[in-house]
């Protein structure tokens, strides 16, 4: 797999599963001790992070598991495709990775590998599986919101959710904000790919990553948005300005179907008012969604789709 990013790096494996199976605490890029015939294979794209992971050996850190296949134009020095393969860290990287492994549980999984200025580079999460955050209890105190028990009146209701962020690691601040949702139990039963678009209204702010969410939740709407507002606090977004940067947006999408219009007024409106005209919404929603269908225009989003303007769709690109 090669691909070309609009940030200039370029990809040459993606592990799809990572942040499928894990969540994401922080993101790291290391360097890669390398032999001239792996550095070849690399180039030919003939490499597979999928199954891999990093520990500690000898106060290094070093790639496990990593699939580089041989280099049939090599001679005698070939390399063995699975063979351990040493992290170019530095040593404040490198203790902060060993406690973390250590002393609070951690795992070392990596996202992707790439090609920065010719030289490969690694991606690395510092991790955790979500089957163990999903037992997590919630924490009542700090919010106030009460999660109401799974009876027969109160089942678990079907959302979608986007999250926006143009400031700082934008990557990892979806993963934080997706971490930080099942801490309240919500569950997250699908996640889109990361897409890419211009801010709006003032392009020349920075770019955007969105992803939308399909959810399983006991809240109700209003504890829902509480939620959601309580989250971008906490990863340190201020509602100064209007469409000002910011590092966590997440708005209610669609909640069970339902019209919701200034609920007790409380200023929550759902769907979105502006969701149906927004191309990092729908292309998102229609990767995991693909017969959703507009509560209030009752539309599917097909038709959503291609009512956008051509220069709308060609303006958002996968990450």
């Amino acid at each position: 797999m090669k691909k070309k990013t609009s940030t200039g790096l370029k990809i040459i494996s993606l592990n799809r599963k990572a942040s499928f199976n894990y969540f994401f605490e922080d993101l790291l890029e290391a360097g890669i001790v390398l032999k001239g015939s792996e550095i070849k294979s690399i180039r030919d794209g003939k490499v597979n992070i999928s199954d891999s992971y990093a520990i500690e050996k000898d106060g290094e850190i070093i790639l496990i598991n990593s699939h580089i296949s041989s280099y049939k134009q090599a001679s005698y020095s070939n390399h063995n495709p699975t063979d351990e393969r040493k992290l170019l860290l530095n040593k404040k990287e490198i203790n902060k990775l060993i406690g973390k492994m250590q002393r609070e549980g951690f795992t070392l999984i990596p996202t992707k590998m790439y090609f920065k200025k010719g030289k490969a580079k690694i991606e690395i999460a510092i991790a955790k599986g979500k089957k163990k955050y999903d037992k997590r209890e919630t924490k009542k105190k700090e919010t106030g919101i009460v999660i109401e028990q799974d009876t027969l009146e109160n089942q678990a209701k079907r959302a979608y959710l986007s999250i926006g962020t143009n400031l700082g690691n934008r990557n990892l601040n979806i993963e934080k904000a997706k971490l930080k949702l099942t801490e309240y139990k919500i569950k997250i039963v699908k996640c889109s790919s990361n897409y890419i678009t211009k801010s709006w209204p003032n392009p020349n702010n920075p770019y955007f990553i969105n992803v939308v969410l399909e959810i399983k939740t006991f809240l109700k709407p209003k504890d829902l948005m509480n939620v959601c507002l309580n989250i971008e606090r906490d990863l340190g977004r201020k509602r100064n300005k209007k469409n000002a940067p910011r590092i966590c947006d997440i708005d209610i999408i669609d909640y069970d179907q339902k019209i919701i219009n200034n609920l007790n007024g409380d200023n929550l409106q759902i769907p979105h008012s502006k969701m149906h005209t927004r191309n990092f919404v729908l292309l998102p929603l229609f990767e995991i969604s693909k017969k959703w269908v507009h509560p209030v225009k009752k539309k599917d989003i097909k038709k959503l789709i291609n009512s956008l303007k051509t220069n709308h769709l060609r303006a958002i690109k996968l990450v």
